[in-house]
Order: structure tokens, then sequence, then C-alpha cells
């Protein structure tokens, strides 16, 4: 069904457009989009896409179904569900998100959002039958909704003493202050049927048990994200530096063609104005194997919202913005790591996976 779901969807360079950064606003400027090479990186790294491959595509805060058919997305200040079933885009009657939301099941998402009554957040719970309920919540600025435990979900949210928590959420039970040795954070992520959580704060990344017993730390990782079964934690950290624009398809080409292309981009690069950042900080995926203790760099893509797809065992998805170390326009990317990583946990690397060391 992922398939077709892929193969329905095609957003216009119009459509959906959202804020951009700066980088990637001069970006579009200064490289023109190309799907042929898109195409090729894609094909070459095993990437599959949602919208289309040139267009601005500017969605972000998605989530899927947990049977993996449908997707909920926000674009401008709206939510949306991409539905195989009518072959298109289904906008949800409801305030403002403001952060990512979360299916619950396959027939209910749980959206953050600033009500339009009251002009305080406010979690929606929406039926996608079109029933809704609102919830006001105890603090500010919620984010990182997930799946919890028995019908709940995580989120966490600014108290009223301007720290970030851990809450947990559910329809009947209400709010409730969860995992107490966590006393605030950037971020939060918890796979709580293999005693897993990943929290991110001042001092980086720390994946504990559930009952805050220390595994592993991780100081340059920005957001960490255990897998359901256990054994693999996604983190997102900071690339090397790279020039905001196209270097190329990564097709053969004789000496003379390759050499009058390098030219031509150091003389783009040489041309941008001196406002415009002269290289890019790319967000990285690295894995990080919990059972041989090692920490892997996904060289085929890069980009950031990660997420392990749920009814796949090793795909992910991610807010993907460059495959085999090239630019792409933004876009919602799916791919599959997981004989990747089997090769790199035999000690056969493939060219998607480098295992990574400290200083190196």
């Amino acid at each position: 069904m992922i398939w077709l779901i892929m193969s329905l969807m095609g957003c216009s360079r119009e459509d959906f457009y959202a804020t951009q950064s700066l980088s990637q606003s001069v970006k579009n400027v200064y490289d023109d989009c190309d799907e042929g090479r898109i195409g090729f990186l894609k094909r070459k790294s095993n990437v599959q896409t949602i919208f289309s491959d040139c267009g601005s595509n500017n969605v972000y805060n998605f989530d899927w179904s947990p049977n993996g058919t449908l997707m909920y997305f926000q674009a401008y200040t709206n939510a949306f569900i991409l539905n195989p079933e009518n072959k298109g885009v289904d906008q949800l009657p409801v305030d403002s998100p403001t952060d990512k939301a979360v299916w619950l099941n396959d027939q209910t998402i749980i959206i953050p959002v600033i009500d339009s009554s009251t002009n305080k957040p406010t979690l929606t719970v929406y039926q996608i039958t079109g029933e809704l309920t609102k919830h006001a919540i105890p603090g500010s600025k919620p984010q990182d909704l997930q799946r919890y435990t028995d019908g709940k979900i995580l989120l966490s949210i600014v108290n009223d003493s301007g720290k970030r928590v851990p809450y947990s959420f559910g329809s009947t039970s209400g709010f409730e202050r969860v995992l107490p040795f966590v006393n605030e954070v950037n971020n939060i992520s918890a796979a709580p049927n293999v005693d897993l959580l990943a929290y991110a704060d001042a001092s980086g990344t720390h994946i504990t048990k559930m009952t805050g017993e220390s595994i592993v730390d991780f100081p340059d990782a920005h957001r960490g994200i255990p897998h359901p079964e256990g054994k693999y934690i996604a983190l997102e950290v900071d690339g090397a530096p790279m020039a905001p624009v196209d270097m190329g398809d990564g097709k053969y080409k004789a000496p003379e063609v390759q050499e009058r292309e390098e030219k031509r981009r150091q003389q783009r690069i040489d041309n941008l104005p001196d406002w415009a950042p002269q290289e890019v900080i790319p967000p990285e995926i690295h894995v990080y194997n919990v059972e041989n203790q090692r920490r892997y760099r996904m060289t085929q893509f890069f980009g950031a919202h990660f997420q392990w797809y749920p009814t796949q065992k090793y795909f992910c998805s991610l807010y993907i913005q460059g495959i085999g170390g090239q630019f792409i326009n933004p876009n919602v990317g799916l791919t599959d790591i997981g004989v990747a990583l089997l090769m790199a946990d035999n000690d056969d690397y493939p060219s998607s996976v480098e295992l990574w060391e400290p200083n190196k």
C-alpha cells in the first residue's frame, strides 16, 4: 500500500509552502531542480520520496499511521492526511497545529493546536470519521507526541517554572507527569515495550532504561529515537559542512567534463552574495547498536525528524534533505536500512554505512 501512496502524490512548487531556513532559501535560488538527477540518486541509494521531487514540499511534522497506510502532515498552518482511498489529500477541520501530531491508532490522531476560541494550547483528539474533542494542556508548547502505553501518548510540555518535562495523556486519564527522574529535556522519545528511553538536554542525548538507569550518553546528538524492538537507536547529529550548491549527480564522467563541472561549482560558490552562507551543516542520521555498542553513520541520505516506519521492521522515514551526499529539494523520504545494518553488524560494511568513531 505504501508504494501506491507514493505513486499517487505530487505537490507543485506552489503547494504546501511553509517558512524556509535561510540556507534552504539560498539553495533554492542558486540550484535548478533536476528530476532526472534526483531520480538517479534515489535509485542509487534505495530511497523513495512521497511528494514531487521538484515541488516546494515544505511539509513538516509528519507521522505515519500504525498500519502504515496513511500519513498525517502539516503545511502552512493546516493539518492534512495523505489518503490513498480518494487518491488525494484530506484537510482536517482542526485549529492551527503547533507541533508534530501522533496517531494513537489507525482511526485517531492527537494534534497539538492553539484553540481558536481560547487562544490556549490544546490537544485535539480527532477521529478520521470526523468527531473531535479538545483537552486543555497544563502548560505550554507541547511537542514530542508519540504512542506510549495503555492507550496513552507521551509528550513534553513546558511547565509553570519554564522547564520542559515529560507527561502522558489519555482521553480518560488526562495529563499525568511521568518519568520523574527526568528534570528537564529538549526532546524525548521512548520505546517502553523494550525498556528504552532517549532524551536530550543541554549536555546531549541520554539513553536510559525507563526507570532512569543509564545505558549510554551521546554529547553530540540532538535527538535519539529507539527502535520498537530495542536493538538500534537512531541519532540526529550535525554532519560535516557542505557547500550550498549542486555537487553533481554522482555519475561517472570523462576527466575533462568533471573538471568543467568543478569549475562551474566553484564559480557559483564564489558568486554567492556576502550575506549568503558559504557552507551548510547538514543534519545526519547515525544508528547505535545497543547489543554490540557500535555506532554507524548512514551515508546514503541526510535529514531530520527521523522515525521508524511502523509496519516494516527496519524501514525508516524522515524529512529528507539530501541523498548520496547531494542536496535535493526537501521531501518526506522512506528507505530500508535493515540489510545495511545487518551487514555492518557482521563487519561487512556496504557503501551506505560507515563505522563512526570519535574524532575521526
